[in-house]
């Protein structure tokens, strides 16, 4: 049977996480994910008809879409990672 990914499997003492891959998951994506979020929410306040230093209240009708459009970025953001490749083989470094 073929091994995933042709490599063996990692031996009893071998590590799940190393600083690679945190620093990859963390730094790396957890920046362009929360940029990207807070893009997302302000473009849709913006496009609302929002504009700076404007405070809105809880019952605006604009404030669900933005706190949708957030929620659904991060979930959306998370399975892109997922799929996106946990296997660095083509990263150089």
């Amino acid at each position: 049977m073929a091994r995933p990914w042709g490599r063996p499997p990692r031996g009893r003492h071998g590590r799940l996480l190393d600083t690679t891959l945190i620093v990859r998951s963390y730094v790396f994506l957890g920046l362009v994910e929360a940029v990207w979020a807070m893009f997302m929410f302000f473009l849709v306040l913006h496009v609302g008809g929002w504009r700076y230093g404007q405070v809105l209240a809880d019952t605006e009708p604009l404030v669900p879409k933005r706190d949708g459009c957030h929620a659904r970025l991060g979930i959306f953001a998370q399975v892109g990672n997922r799929f996106s490749g946990g296997d660095t083989r083509f990263v150089r470094s």
